[in-house]
Parts: structure tokens; sequence; C-alpha cells
């Protein structure tokens, strides 16, 4: 196998994805030691990585380095059609879907955000064509594409390595999503990607790349195939699939320098800010301590703070 690289070294080297985030400095630790979970050296430990949590964490950003980080290696590995058992004449596709209901002119926000990164990295920018569409990404030195797809009939007869799939589109602007397509299509996708690769002579499996759901929490519940993945993988009936479950709170510590002074917050149907005197009168796996800094986002509406701030759905997880 060629030279691959870590993902320290794919986000802080400006040869790869640095310049989108000065050298790394921008991207935070949060999401560098998930990634760092997700795929330890190589290619990726998990096949399915599903990403919830509140707006503005990054995690469509993550999603995307991750991504392209699937597809550096792949670049870099001169036999990886011995390493997947794959035919030379396969190409590895990645796929960038792309809801009906929220197509527009440049596509999805994961899909430009792709191409940004793409012309700022030297290593990518000079190395790939794009179709006359705009839909379709062609490395020029290895059978490694990025496509575009929004429904099922797009993706068959590919070899889908890896694929980005995103709530947030739609439901940050309040659109509808068709469900039931969307649905399909992931449902589609991940089977296709579990069954085209080799596996390892031990029996365990490889992957070339990761399939991941996006999704953050707002006013509605998610949508079935989210809570579908989370409890699989929360009762250990998808070992290969990975969750995450960001917040601001978590991802933003280290630049928000918060003092350390803390409130409790009561979680459940019916969330509630408590006097530290009262703590002892509720179940303590259900209280929860927020930096002193945000407090007042709780005292506005604790439910929406719980949720954009603390990527938390007290009536799905606790109750």
């Amino acid at each position: 196998m060629s030279e691959q690289i870590t993902i320290e070294r794919f986000v802080n080297d400006c040869n790869y994805v640095g310049n989108s985030f000065e050298g790394g400095g921008l991207f935070y630790d949060y999401w560098l030691e998930t990634l760092k979970a997700i795929t330890p050296e190589g290619y990726p430990k998990y096949q399915e990585w599903v990403s919830t949590g509140g707006i503005g964490t990054g995690k469509t950003t993550a999603a995307v380095v991750n991504l392209l980080f699937n597809v550096c290696n792949l670049i870099l590995d001169e036999n990886r059609h011995k390493t997947f058992g794959t035919t030379s004449d396969c190409r590895f596709i990645f796929a960038i879907v792309n809801p009906k209901s929220s197509k527009s002119m440049g596509g999805s926000a994961e899909w430009q955000l792709c191409n940004r990164m793409m012309v700022s990295s030297p290593f990518f920018s000079c190395s790939y064509t794009t179709s006359e569409k705009g839909n379709m990404i062609d490395f020029n030195d290895a059978p490694v594409s990025i496509y575009s797809v929004s429904k099922v009939s797009e993706s068959l007869g590919l070899n889908i390595a890896g694929a980005i799939f995103s709530t947030c589109d739609v439901e940050a602007t309040g659109k509808e999503l068709d469900v039931e397509g969307f649905t399909q299509l992931y449902y589609s996708i991940l089977r296709r990607a579990e069954s085209r690769f080799l596996g390892n002579d031990d029996g365990s499996k490889k992957f070339p790349g990761s399939v991941m759901l996006v999704s953050l929490f707002n006013k509605r519940d998610f949508i079935p195939l989210v809570r579908e993945r989370i409890d699989a993988i929360s009762n250990r009936q998808a070992p290969d699939a990975f969750w995450s479950n960001s917040s601001v709170i978590t991802v933003k510590k280290k630049a928000w320098k918060f003092s350390g002074k803390t409130f409790p917050v009561f979680l459940g149907s019916d969330p509630q800010i408590l006097d530290p005197s009262e703590t002892d009168e509720f179940i303590q796996s259900h209280i929860i301590q927020v930096p002193m800094e945000l407090k007042e986002y709780f005292e506005k509406d604790i439910k929406m703070a719980l949720q954009d701030i603390a990527g938390i759905r007290p009536q799905y997880s606790r109750d």
C-alpha cells in the first residue's frame, strides 16, 4: 500500500485542506478526535457514521472533511484495487446526496463546501475535472469520483465507497423533506457499500469510505430513519456504525473560554433551570451542568437552548 496520511496531517497541512482552516487552527478539536475515532489510520474503522447535534456545531464541515479524507487516501493508495478486491476498471464513487426539495443552483450546502475546500487545496485543485452540469467530479490520477445524487436511479450500478446524507439543508430552511425517498436512497447506498468491497482474510470488514447521515436537532422530531440508526447503534445491532452527538458547549468550549462556573438544568418533557439547592430532589442522571455564560439563552427558551446549544432532545434521549 502506498503511504497514506493521518487525519491530523490532512486537516493541518495546507497541501490538503489546511488552507480552509488556517493550517488546522480553525478545525475544532472535538471533530478531530471524532474523525480519529472513525479512521484511526488508513481506511475507516466504521462504515456508517450518524452525526447529530445542535445548530452551528460544524457537523456539515466535519462530514465533508471526512469524505475528502477518504478520497485522498484512496488516491494515494496505488494498490486500491487489490486492497478492496475490485477490477482495474472499477471507479470508487462518493455520493453527496442532494434532497429533491432542497435543490438549488450550485447544489447542496455539502456539495458547495466540498468544491470550495478542493479549490483551496493544492492536492485536489489540479487533479480533477467537473462535468458540464457541475454534478460530477472525476479525479484524473485515480479511479475516484464524487457525484451529487438525489434519487435511487442516479446511484444504480455505481460502486459507492462513501456518501453524505444530510437533513440539515431542508430542516434549517423549513422545507419539506421527501422522507420516504430519502430513506430508500440511504438504505440502498448503505447496502451497496456493504456488499461491493472485499473483506479482510480474518473475516472482518474494511471500507474505502464511510456513509454519513447528518441531522440537526430542531422543533420537529428526528425523521424515522435517524431514530432507527441511532437505536441500532445504541443497541449494538450495527457494529460497523458510529454515532456522535455534538453540542455547541462541547465543540466550542475552548474557543468560548468558559469560566468554569455552571448552573443545573433538569431534562425531560418539562425541562427547567434548577436552583443548586434543588438538585437532590431530581434524578441525577437527568441533570446537566451548563456554563454560566449561556444562562440567558436557557432563560429565554430552555427547550430551544437544549436542542440548539446543548444538542439534546430531552423527550427522546432522557425519558
